[in-house]
């Protein structure tokens, strides 16, 4: 995927490109994170070893896989989140992701990212619905999620670590 640039034209300084394994410092620093692992969750990550593999295993391997996957989120060339797609085996659509460094929330930076994805979703991966979900106390990212059009629809409990996760759905609009 070539770099895709800003969610409008008030913000064309935000891009969205595939993560490479040169980013490992970068997404240890952002899954090491307390509010990264309070509101989202621990991924093992503790090296950049641990980093580096995660990059080849799980992301790259989701691009080589669904043609999509996590997008590191570019400020003026800044790496600051990850924003994108993720096919969990657990769920019956691709869910939508996000995750910022705290020194860039509250900026309008994971919605533009956001709703940047959510075109992509639509106009180049067809995808008609979408899935995101949350720890029951990610209060930030599920307004997030009501803000972009999504939808609470029951929970869903993650076989892996058997939290219940509040879910929202979100359902493109007919093309005109």
């Amino acid at each position: 995927m070539e770099k895709i640039y800003g969610c409008n034209s008030e913000r064309p300084e935000l891009a969205l490109r595939e993560i490479s394994l040169a980013d490992a410092e970068f997404i240890h620093a952002l899954y090491t994170g307390s509010d990264f692992r309070q509101g989202i969750g621990d991924r093992g990550i503790t090296s950049l070893q641990d980093a580096r593999d995660y990059i080849e295993h799980t992301i790259r391997a989701s691009y080589q896989k669904h043609g999509f996957g996590l997008w590191l989120v570019e400020h003026q060339t800044v790496a600051v989140g990850i924003c994108g797609l993720v096919k969990r085996d657990y769920l019956p659509h691709p869910d939508l992701g996000f995750a910022l460094l705290p020194d860039y929330y509250g900026q309008g930076l994971a919605r533009c990212a956001a709703a940047r994805t959510l075109e992509l979703a639509r106009e180049q991966f067809q995808l008609s619905t979408l899935l995101a979900i949350t720890r029951p106390t990610n209060q930030r990212s599920q307004k997030l999620l009501l803000a972009l059009d999504f939808k609470p629809v029951p929970a869903v409990v993650d076989p892996h670590t058997g939290q219940t996760l509040d879910t929202f759905a979100w359902q493109a609009e007919e093309s005109q």
